[in-house]
């Protein structure tokens, strides 16, 4: 994330987020005039300067004003005021600001786009059919002496009534039978465009049996080859439509002879354009395939033939051309220069400094000036400059700028375009590019170099493009053609659904043919080529019948690739059963089938979606989500190695300039008439649907998130964790990041107090210097902790990140979250940082798509970035989702993640920066969240209205209450379990300034737990008990009882604020009794000294009559464990999250905690607890971690021992929870074996003692006083096995 400057008060944000809230209540018109009186709130820091220990570019905030969003200028972040008006039939015909009130201040830093006026913009979008206008206000005014910033003004906002126009949801067209929906298709592609053939001997080699054919029914299908377009209301083809070919049939039989063939004109996928009121020409390469495609069927009606276009030999001409328009087109997509965005670059001079390229073109026309347009861009720290020459004359010298060399500024100089004439003295000649630099590491790059010199209109090659463009004339033009002979034709190629074969005829040597009344901006262009030399096309499959213009209705559409169609149906079929949805799966090969012709073109999948979009609201089933199901990639062409181009998104034009660079899939959900300016010229168009994407790039990974999917909605995955909510704020940055994190907590706690918050806020702990730098470890416990074993709803972060983790300190690494095993405990993340889910990076996976495909856990979806942000818009964005959108609840139910994003983006101020975040999620998905409700109806026998006693501590407290409905009803069916957590008061923290970034503030966190229990729920009623620990904090005031319930099916919450704790109960007993504590290793059949693996789990049961303390006060009476105290590697554990009380007892319950890679080796455990009357015990064992990872066996012995009637075999191992086998050998002291058993042990404790022996042999006699030898040989599920041999002794 990009830093800037400036002390932000948390407390103001608090504020904003009030005054919006009402402010935003005002903003339906019903009048000709609407008044809104506005306050601003401001903190002004004009002596803010950057920071010189920062490398890169910083932002810097000399006035902020807290109720105003935020825009960059420069090196400086700009407030603005924006409101949002529903039109309706009205449009704003003004805007202004009266009763201002300001104030001036001097000596203010100079601040680019800050006027001598206080500047008013407003624009219009359009969601979902409805428009609304953004009015946005800088509340800064430049003065002689410094600025003045407004604190409060009245809004006037004029508008005029208008008479409704047709809908913006309009329906598009009428086409719902696609030309593939019948008939067999076959698919064709070409690399350029020309006239390609299809004669008996290609027919045989793609599985068409010449001989049943009938010429008349032959039939090719294509829209041409280059993209489409982005404006929505740009006319296209809606299906493929039929191409004219030329059947040239010897014998006219209707049957493909060997002599026989059919000829038809292919546009390929690159486009030469020429500019009539620029005079110039123009190359448009196809950004997303690197080829066109054309589809043949021989079945159904008669096709559309090729008609010849008449010579024209009577006309009179006013003008005679003989020569045209040769074009030499040069591009070499070789690199993606800062691999984002869709522009290419190749012939990079870096160690070569030349770039020679040679032609030999005869008719060439001599000392005819033609056009030559270069494209190129340097990227050097210090002045350098590319030559163009031709034919060794330097042409052109261009002068390019430096670079900064920093990540967040422009990496190249350019792109520079270069136009000149130049002309050629022969047909032979050279174009060559010469970089000239001082600095080693400065490089040059082509884009592209297109050249249009003038050639005599001959027959030179096979093929040939006639284009005159250049010749600016208008009337009867007579083009007359040298070397023509009968094996050639000419067609007319102007039109691609209308080409026609131009007739000649003869004038002497020359062939001719006359055009009428030719207009000098719309010439036409034709295709000159030898009828015996004509290239196929390259064969691409056989096309499976498909039909998406079918479809009439659908609410969510799941676009995949053809190889993750099963993953993605079985997603479809749970949407289909769970949550009601009419969902069509497709691929994207069927999506470009039908809607660009069979090309790669992220507009055919926007197009495909806004023709469902349009239906959809006239069937009433109105089109919600689109889940592109698929991973992404900035290379369209597969020119990388490990591409992960499977489902496109949409790259941004910018491919040089990382904070203007990016990708997104916001346009393929820009469905509205009028609108496909988005990409174009970055203007804000409204979301009309939620879209999402799941970033899977192989049949395993889709099957990992649709498992993940599917299993967040099983039972198991249902639990009080999803009342928690996490934030993480980064530090220095002067609280940039700390501040809105903690302001967005204080709304939460006001408008979702049944959310329970954690704050990790990096400047609250601890910072340690490594060799590699500070860090945070006890923040990566935390995180770690939250996710594993206590679970959160939502994973709020904002700060520094990267590829690699979150923050400079690397509190979330890419190893720990692989680690992760949260599986029952999935979150959803938003991530307000740089590149955490830079999808489309080939070289490494993101952390955010290491989350996702976490088959053990780790994230059920996220909205994270995928390139470099920067702090205040990330804000806005960040408030946007968490407090204005992703709690909302209705009918006790969240809203789906898509409509969360889609209102989401429609609400932050549009920049470039939000389209550099993604919904990487199911957006039909909900978060959990409980559908029933669970209320208190007693405290201490007294009804909760009339209840009004305080809470002390060692008092006892006994609650009862219901599940109700939301109407209020008991559920007198609901039979599960309760979880209530009573908190005490909220505690004041305080940040410690580790660094000279981060400055110290007070913050209140309600995280001290009096109570934890375990209720059993009976015909939907529920009582327990449990006494007000002694460490409560002693002031009076407001606790926190959170509950949660289930009983397999429904699920119920409610959270009350009502109770006041604090004081001391009069009514104490003598309890100086500590705690029962058992402490043991992996199962409670630990023995100590025992053997274990690295993994192991500390268990340990705890009983007190009068309850345990679980609060954690943070003064030394915690339940601490410490790992191998008094060595150098001694760890202190706090264990409280890890304390699970046993059912209706608020007396017993147990710890479980798992520990990781442990170190081979003995180790010793201490653990201690304490009980509400603060009394204390502890308890202590030694356990020895084995090296290899074989299984082993330790303290093998038999008791009794001596015995006479039976006797039971014990042993420890090193593979607890694995299925062993144990075999028992009992031999004499001769050696013979007198007695064998095999037992096996499913999830083996760590110390056996399955194996019983009565002390008689394989026959059942009784076996003769004495010593006898007994092997023990254990065999664990990996194959390893190992035996010991001990003695017993028998005295019958």
């Amino acid at each position: 994330m990009l830093h800037q400057q400036g002390y932000r008060n948390y407390r103001m944000i608090l504020r904003k987020y009030k005054f919006l809230i009402g402010f935003l209540l005002l903003s339906s018109f019903t009048t000709s005039a609407q008044s809104v009186d506005v306050k601003l709130d401001w903190i002004i820091n004009k002596n803010v300067k950057a920071n010189p220990e920062i490398k890169g570019k910083q932002l810097l905030r000399p006035f902020w004003c807290t109720t105003c969003k935020e825009s960059i200028s420069g090196n400086f972040i700009v407030p603005f005021f924006n409101y949002k008006i529903p039109l309706n039939n009205n449009v704003i015909t003004d805007v202004k600001i009266s009763n201002t009130q300001s104030v001036e201040i001097t000596s203010a830093p100079a601040i680019p786009n800050v006027k001598n006026d206080y500047k008013i913009q407003f624009y219009k979008t359009v969601e979902s059919g409805k428009s609304y206008t953004h009015i946005t206000i800088i509340p800064l005014m430049k003065t002689k002496t410094g600025y003045n910033y407004l604190t409060s003004f009245t809004l006037n906002i004029s508008t005029e009534q208008v008479t409704a126009s047709s809908r913006l949801k309009r329906k598009k067209d009428q086409t719902y039978t696609s030309v593939l929906a019948t008939n067999t298709f076959y698919k064709l592609k070409i690399a350029s465009s020309g006239v390609y053939k299809l004669d008996a001997n290609y027919l045989n080699s793609i599985g068409i049996s010449p001989e049943n054919m009938e010429l008349n029914k032959v039939k090719i299908y294509g829209n041409g080859g280059i993209m489409l377009p982005e404006l929505i209301d740009t006319d296209r083809n809606e299906d493929l439509t039929e191409n004219a070919i030329r059947v040239y049939d010897e014998n006219n039989n209707n049957k493909l002879d060997n002599n026989d063939y059919i000829a038809w004109y292919a546009q390929g996928p690159d486009e030469i354009a020429f500019d009539a009121q620029n005079n110039l020409y123009k190359a448009l390469s196809h950004d997303f395939d690197e080829n066109a495609y054309y589809f043949l069927t021989l079945e159904g009606e008669s096709g559309k033939r090729i008609q010849a276009k008449p010579a024209n030999s009577a006309i009179v001409p006013d003008y005679t051309i003989n020569t045209y328009d040769y074009v030499i087109f040069h591009e070499n997509d070789e690199e993606n220069l800062i691999k984002s965005g869709r522009r290419w670059w190749g012939d990079k001079m870096q160690n070569n400094l030349t770039k020679t390229f040679n032609y030999s073109i005869p008719g060439i026309v001599k000392n005819k000036p033609s056009q030559f347009t270069s494209i190129s861009g340097v990227r050097s720290l210090n002045s350098s400059y590319l030559s163009i020459l031709v034919t060794g004359n330097e042409q052109s010298r261009i002068n390019h700028g430096v670079v900064s060399g920093k990540y967040d500024d422009p990496f190249i100089s350019g792109p520079v375009t270069r136009i000149f004439d130049y002309s050629l003295t022969s047909d032979n000649f050279s174009i060559e590019y010469e970089y000239h630099k001082s600095l080693t590491d400065a490089s040059a790059w082509i884009d592209y170099f297109l050249f249009t010199p003038k050639r005599e209109l001959a027959v030179f090659e096979n093929q040939q493009s006639i284009r005159f463009h250049k010749e600016n004339v208008s009337g009867n033009l007579k083009l007359q053609i040298s070397n023509l002979s009968n094996d050639h034709e000419v067609w007319d190629v102007t039109e691609l659904d209308k080409v026609e074969h131009q007739l000649t005829f003869n004038e002497g040597a020359n062939s001719s043919f006359t055009i009428a009344d030719a207009q000098s901006t719309q010439l036409p262009e034709f295709v000159l080529f030898n009828t015996t030399d004509i290239p196929n096309p390259e064969f691409v499959s056989v096309v499976q019948n498909q039909n998406l213009h079918g479809i009439t209705q659908s609410e969510y559409l799941i676009i995949t690739h053809r190889d993750l169609l099963d993953e993605a149906n079985r997603l479809a079929d749970f949407h289909r059963n769970n949550s009601n949805l009419e969902v069509h799966v497709v691929t994207n090969e069927q999506v470009f089938n039908e809607f660009s012709s069979g090309s790669q073109d992220v507009t055919a999948i926007r197009d495909f979606t806004k023709l469902i979009y349009d239906r959809g609201n006239a069937s009433g089933k109105t089109l919600k989500y689109l889940l592109l199901f698929g991973d992404a990639s900035y290379d369209y062409k597969d020119l990388s190695e490990n591409n992960t181009n499977v489902v496109p998104i949409y790259q941004s034009y910018n491919s040089f300039d990382p904070p203007f660079s990016y990708c997104s899939d916001d346009y393929y959900a820009i469905l509205d008439a009028g609108e496909g300016y988005w990409g174009i010229n970055s203007v804000d168009e409204g979301l009309d649907i939620g879209v999402g994407r799941l970033p899977v790039s192989n049949t395993d990974e889709a099957k990992i998130v649709v498992d993940k999917i599917l299993h967040y909605h099983s039972e198991s995955s249902y639990g009080d964790w999803v009342q928690n909510l996490t934030f993480v704020g980064d530090d220095e940055d002067n609280n940039s990041h700390l501040g809105p994190s903690e302001s967005m907590t204080q709304i939460i706690q006001n408008q979702n107090p049944e959310f329970n918050i954690k704050k990790i806020w990096l400047d609250a702990y601890e910072q340690v210097s490594f060799g590699s730098g500070n860090k945070y470890p006890k923040v990566n416990d935390e995180i770690n902790n939250v996710i594993n074993n206590k679970g959160t709803l939502i994973f709020n972060y904002v700060g520094h990140g990267g590829e690699n983790g979150m923050a400079h300190e690397r509190i979330v690494t890419r190893p720990e979250i692989s680690s992760w095993s949260n599986q029952d405990k999935l979150s959803f993340y938003i991530t307000a940082s740089c590149e955490l889910a830079k999808i489309d990076n080939l070289e490494i996976e993101s952390p955010g798509e290491l989350m996702l495909l976490n088959p053990n856990g780790g994230a059920i979806g996220m909205v994270a970035t995928t390139r470099v942000v920067y702090i205040g818009y990330n804000t806005d964005l960040n408030f946007e989702i968490v407090n204005n959108n992703l709690f909302k609840v209705t009918d006790n139910k969240l809203q789906p993640l898509g409509i969360v994003y889609k209102n989401t983006r429609n609400a932050a101020f549009e920049v470039i920066n939000k389209r550099c975040f993604l919904l990487l999620a199911d957006p039909a998905l909900r978060l959990h969240y409980p559908n029933y409700n669970v209320v208190t109806t007693k405290v201490n026998g007294t009804q909760v209205g009339l209840f009004n006693d305080t809470l002390k501590a060692l008092s006892l407290v006994t609650i009862e209450g219901e599940i109700r409905d939301n109407n209020n009803t008991l559920l007198s069916n609901f039979n599960g379990t309760l979880h209530p957590t009573f908190y005490d008061k909220a505690s004041t923290y305080k940040t410690l300034g580790n660094d000279p970034g981060s400055i110290p503030i007070e913050y209140s966190l309600q995280d001290r737990v009096i109570y934890k229990g375990k209720v059993s729920v009976t015909d939907g009623k529920f009582s327990y008990q449990f006494i007000v620990p002694k460490d409560i904090a002693y002031n009076v005031g407001k606790g926190k009882l959170s509950y949660y319930a289930n009983d397999g099916v429904d699920h119920a919450g409610g959270t009350e604020v009502t109770y006041d704790i604090g004081g001391t109960s009069d009514e104490i007993v003598n309890d100086k009794t500590p705690p029962t504590l058992n402490l043991f290793i992996d199962d409670e059949s630990w023995v100590f000294g025992g053997t274990t693996n690295s993994t192991p789990t500390l268990l340990a049961t705890l009983f007190d009559e009068n309850g345990i303390n679980t609060i954690g006060s943070g003064i030394g009476r915690e339940m601490e464990a410490i790992l191998d105290k008094g060595t150098e590697n001694e760890q202190s554990i706090i264990l409280n999250d890890f304390y699970t009380p046993e059912l209706n007892s608020f007396r017993a319950g147990k710890i479980s905690y798992n520990f990781d890679n442990l170190s081979p080796g003995k180790h010793t455990l201490e653990l201690k607890v304490w009980d509400v009357y603060n009394n204390s015990s502890e308890d202590y064992t030694e356990f020895e971690v084995m090296e290899q990872s074989d299984i082993t066996i330790s303290n093998l012995l038999n008791y009794p021992n001596p015995f006479n009637k039976f006797t039971t075999f014990h042993f420890d191992h090193n593979k607890a929870g694995q299925n062993i086998t144990a075999n028992l050998t009992i031999m004499s002291i001769a050696g013979n074996v007198v007695k064998s058993i095999t037992q096996n042990i499913d999830n083996a404790p760590a110390h056996s003692s399955n194996i019983i022996w009565n002390g008689r042999d394989s026959y059942g006699d009784i076996l003769a006083r004495g010593v006898y030898l007994y092997t023990i040989n254990v065999k664990a599920e990996d194959g390893s096995h190992q035996k010991k041999t001990q003695k017993l002794y028998i005295i019958n």
